[in-house]
């Protein structure tokens, strides 16, 4: 996938119990940082019961909740999923630094009723 020395790649891995279970590599800008972590949570959805999707999709504060899909996002990677679980890490091009930008709480979401 890298084409010139400098271009920026993102590395998607997915680690089961039995080691590496799935590896992706994306240009970086591809996507933006709410797009990776979407992207991580559908293929880490794709291993859950319906009944823990909803756990992982209710409210933090809700009974019932549960941190299955919740991102933990560092500098350089962001990952989701308990086992398997998938990251993407961030490669520098040539002379460049290896960061993703930090993550911003957003607002609470609307109630539909």
């Amino acid at each position: 996938m890298r084409d010139c020395p400098s271009q920026r790649i993102l590395t998607i891995e997915g680690t089961g119990r039995s080691g590496r279970i799935y590896t992706a590599e994306v240009r970086l800008g591809t996507l933006t940082e709410k797009g990776i972590v979407r992207m991580l949570q559908r293929l880490a959805a794709s291993h859950l019961t319906p009944d823990q999707i909803i756990a992982a999709s209710l409210p933090q504060n809700a009974m019932g909740y549960r941190p299955l899909l919740e991102p933990k996002i560092s500098g350089t990677q962001i990952s989701v999923g308990v086992m398997p679980s998938y990251v993407a890490t961030v490669s520098p091009g040539e002379g460049e630094d290896m960061a993703l930008r930090p993550s911003v709480k957003p607002p609470a979401p609307r109630r539909w009723f």
